[in-house]
């Protein structure tokens, strides 16, 4: 199904039926975008909606990114997903990494 991926594990995460408790990093060509967005969700078994998927771009804000965020910490079990985030500036790549750090510091145990 996907041709290449690596996985990190991290912080146990509640997705709901998700059974491996993984934050999964999947690198993908252009053409397989769709292909592994629609594996990840047949992973949990879940259905993909339009809030759970963020596609980036180079014009795509910090305040949009914050909002995704908030959305990933804050949603009941929902497996979300970042799209191409390389294509980020590097501001926001970095104000999205440390902000990312500051929610799961926050998140109660």
């Amino acid at each position: 199904m996907l041709t290449v991926q690596r996985a990190k594990q991290t912080k146990a995460i509640d997705v709901k039926n998700l059974p491996l408790k993984k934050i999964l990093v999947v690198e993908k060509s252009h053409e397989g975008i769709l292909r592994g967005i629609l594996s990840l969700f047949q992973l949990t078994k879940g259905q993909p909606q339009v809030h759970h998927i963020f596609y980036c771009s180079d014009t795509t804000s910090w305040t949009e990114m914050r909002a995704f965020a908030y959305r990933c910490f804050y949603s009941q079990g929902a497996l979300h997903q970042l799209i191409q985030p390389e294509l980020l500036s590097a501001l926001v790549q970095d104000q999205f990494t440390r902000f990312l750090h500051k929610l799961a510091k926050q998140q109660p145990k």
